[in-house]
Formats: structure tokens, sequence, C-alpha cells
């Protein structure tokens, strides 16, 4: 195989890591925001449908960065060199939802446990678009000291902060219409986040691509084709996100959720591959030795991984049923408040 034919493999092997961390981390991050504004009786219900699910969410995070980190060393050492701040943030604001998912349950004052999973995951949504920004449409030179906390006041930035919040809504809605019961009453919140967020991600999917295409200089009529394609699956998936919503509905809308996210990273991820089409593209890719030693290694690894993340997901559909029925979305007996 090719060194250029290995790197294309490995573009869409991160882009398809990419999207299984930013769809599935997002379900968790979105339910632990959507917390914020519920009532103390109600956000127990929502943080208890995520229990069995959030720490294998989490896990492509790592896998992402061990892939950036192996096959595309330029881009990693970008990230950790200009931009640590982000990443000390986005890793402190992840560890501070973690404890308040894990400590609630012990905790004295339980409602301040829940505030701080919602605080941290709303924190490391706003951090992680930052990261991914900035990537977009350049980072600050070496050295800087700010350590690329200059993203917060860099408008051009905002596009994707605003892009992954609206994934967040996106698929904690649907998560949230699959986990509640039909007549719960937070089921009319969670179709108003499901629905105002695939319009926001379809919409600043769209604005960043715009983004991209002005930066790198790339004429719109040579993506035509791959973009009508996507808008043609992306109306198809909001038709049936639709039709999900009614009652005599009996599936999940998680998967056509997932598929509005995959749409729009797909045509980023488009977008972002065509401009690597230059002579000089192999320059951020690692050398073709290590991206066959990549190769074999994901091919052991990778199986395993995606075996536990489906086997927490089932986990999850059997007991979400019990557990919201028993607890009926009442405070644990924890401690007083």
């Amino acid at each position: 195989m090719s060194h250029a034919t290995l790197i294309d493999l490995w573009f869409v092997l991160t882009a398809g890591l990419l999207f299984l961390h930013i769809g599935l981390g997002s379900i968790d991050l979105g339910v632990c925001t959507l917390s914020l504004i519920t009532p103390d009786k109600d956000s127990e219900t929502l943080l208890g449908s995520i229990d069995t699910i959030w720490h294998a969410n989490q896990t492509w995070l790592v896998v992402l960065g061990g892939t950036l980190f192996g096959a595309f060393p330029v881009i990693y050492s970008e990230v950790l060199s200009r931009l640590y701040g982000l990443v000390i943030v986005l890793l402190a604001m992840l560890a501070m939802r973690g404890i308040g998912l894990e400590y609630r349950h012990h905790a004295a004052n339980p409602r301040r446990s829940r505030l701080f999973a919602g605080c941290g995951a709303l924190a490391a949504i706003v951090a992680e678009g930052l990261i991914l920004g900035t990537l977009i449409v350049g980072a600050p030179a070496p050295g800087s000291r700010l350590a690329g906390l200059s993203a917060l006041i860099r408008p051009e930035v905002l596009p994707t902060v605003l892009f992954l919040i609206f994934t967040a809504l996106l698929t904690a809605g649907a998560w949230l219409l699959k986990e509640l019961d039909d007549e719960h009453p937070l089921r009319p919140m969670a179709r108003r986040s499901m629905m105002a967020g695939a319009v926001g991600v379809l919409a600043f999917a769209t604005y960043i691509c715009r983004q991209m295409l002005a930066a790198w200089r790339i004429d719109a009529a040579e993506l035509h084709g791959l973009y009508m394609s996507l808008a043609a699956v992306a109306f198809a998936a909001l038709v049936l996100m639709t039709v999900s919503m009614q009652k005599s509905w009996r599936g999940s809308q998680v998967p056509w959720a997932l598929v509005v996210v995959g749409v729009a990273l797909a045509a980023c991820a488009g977008t972002a591959r065509f401009a690597m089409q230059t002579p000089g593209a192999a320059d951020f890719a690692a050398s073709r030795e290590a991206l066959v030693f990549l190769t074999w290694t994901s091919a052991l690894l990778l199986p395993p991984l995606i075996a536990f993340q489906i086997f927490q997901y089932r986990l999850q559909r059997r007991g979400a049923d019990v557990s919201t029925t028993e607890s009926g979305g009442q405070e644990p007996s924890a401690g007083p408040e």
C-alpha cells in the first residue's frame, strides 16, 4: 500500500474517530448541560440516564488523541505546543464533569454535584470548540504566553463553539426522547432541544465549510457534488427525525441525530481533505512505516473498543426503563440539600 493511500486511509479513520468522539461524547455532555436548566427533582433523572455510558463515550477522545499522535504528528504538536492552555482547560472541565457525576449519589449536597457536572460539561464543550475553531482559522504564533487562551477573544472561532453546543443539544435531546417515558414532563424540552440542535448543527457546519473554503482558497464549485449529496442525506435524516417524534414511533431518535452530526462532520472533513491534496500535504502525516504499524495495531485494538461501547449501550437499554420508573425522577437519599 502506497504512502498516499495510507494517508487517505488514516484521514478517513481519524474523521471516523472524531465522529465517534463528538457524536457519542456530546450525548452525555449535552444531558449534563440540559440538567442545568431543569428543576432539581428532574435533573437526577437526566443524569441517571447516562450513568452507564459516559465512561465509554469519553474513551474516543483518548483514542483520537493517540491517532493524531501516531498518524498526524504535525497536527498533534500544533495542538499541544500552541494550544496547551485550552487542552488543560478541556481536561480539567471533563474531570469536573466526572466528579459531579460520580459523587452526586454520595454527596451531602447532591445539587452541588449536579451543578459541577453541568458546568463542567458546558465548559468542556466550549473549550473543545475553541481548540477545533483555532485549528480551522489558524493557531497563534509559537511561544504565545496565552497558550491558546487568546481564542476566547477571537470571534472567528465562535461558529465552531456554537456547532458543538448545538451538537450536544441535538444528541442529548434525541437520547432523552429515547429514555424518558411517553408522558414525562421533560419530553417537550427534549423535542425542542433535538430540533433546534439539528438546525443549528447544519447551519453552523455550512458556515464552517465557508470559513474553510475562504481560508484555504478553495473553489466551492469543485466540491459541489459532495455538498449536494450530503445535503440530500441531511434532508432525509431531518424528515425521519421529525417523523420519529410521533407517538406511534417506537424506534430511537438517536440514529437520525447521529446521521445529522455525521453529515455535518463529513462536509467539514471533505473540505479539509480537499485542501490537503497539495504537494506538501504528506508532511502532515507520519512515515509510511509508522502508518503501516498503526494500521495493524488498530486492527487489533479497535474491535474490542467498539464491542465495549456496544455492551455499555446494551446495558443501559436493559436497565434504563426500570431505573427511571422506580426513581420517578426523585432525589436519591444521599443526604439533605
